[in-house]
């Protein structure tokens, strides 16, 4: 870890749900979401969901234009979604 400080720990936003693990497919792309309080939804579900404000993360999108989720921005890695799996 770069520096000094201490990082902080990232607060789940009041109302939403947290990703709480990921299913990766053989070239160790998610493919499927753990929601809290929902269960297992494949990708498209967790975008929609998100979209509609119910979980806490953001939506970016790939070099070819395709959406994906991302934990919300902070300075520690443990909490990344690759770390779920």
């Amino acid at each position: 870890m770069e520096g000094k400080e201490q990082a902080d720990v990232r607060q789940i936003l009041p109302g939403k749900k947290e990703i709480l693990r990921v299913r990766k497919d053989k070239k160790g792309t998610i493919t499927n979401y753990d929601i809290e309080g929902f269960g297992w939804m494949n990708k498209s579900e967790a975008l929609a969901f998100t979209r509609a404000g119910e979980i806490d993360a953001v939506i970016a999108k790939s070099k070819a234009g395709r959406p994906f989720l991302r934990t919300r921005p902070d300075i520690t890695v443990v909490n990344n979604l690759d770390s779920k799996s």
